[in-house]
């Protein structure tokens, strides 16, 4: 069933409807969305982590142990075809096991009080300043005047 709207939403509903803007079908402050998307089951990962958790009746071991095992052994076997994907399944492995190696960052980062912040500012206009006044007067020279 319908809900009434009050009369002065629907006056506002009916003079915005006249200057709508393009990309903007809602009026200011009301989604077209209130409820949000839907939910749809399980979400991905929650799904791989409840497959992974799950025991091989043949072999004993959880899903995500073989899979680990199935990596080592493709990162390890002479048997693989393809190199890439062996080294593609080594980086797998040290990754997640080892994590990532740090990644140096160069230079250095300076920490400056906001007063020697403000002075090098400062210091920076005076410049400007000087070099301005040095090209007027040289201009000025140039003129003969």
């Amino acid at each position: 069933m319908a809900k009434a709207k009050s009369k002065p939403v629907a006056k506002q509903q009916k003079k915005s409807a006249k200057r709508r803007v393009v990309g903007r079908p809602f009026l200011k402050g009301v989604s077209g969305n209130p409820k949000g998307r839907p939910r749809t089951g399980l979400a991905a990962a929650e799904l791989v982590r409840k497959i992974g958790d799950e025991i091989d009746p043949k072999s004993g071991y959880t899903n995500l142990e073989l899979v680990i095992r199935n990596l080592f052994w493709t990162a390890t076997s002479e048997h693989v075809l393809d190199a890439a994907s062996a080294v593609r399944a080594a980086n797998v492995l040290l990754d997640r096991g080892w994590g990532k190696p740090p990644q140096p960052i160069e230079g250095e980062i300076e920490t400056v009080t906001p007063e020697e912040l403000a002075k090098r500012r400062r210091d920076r206009w005076l410049a400007t300043q000087a070099q301005l006044a040095a090209a007027v007067t040289s201009a000025e020279g140039a003129d003969g005047g």
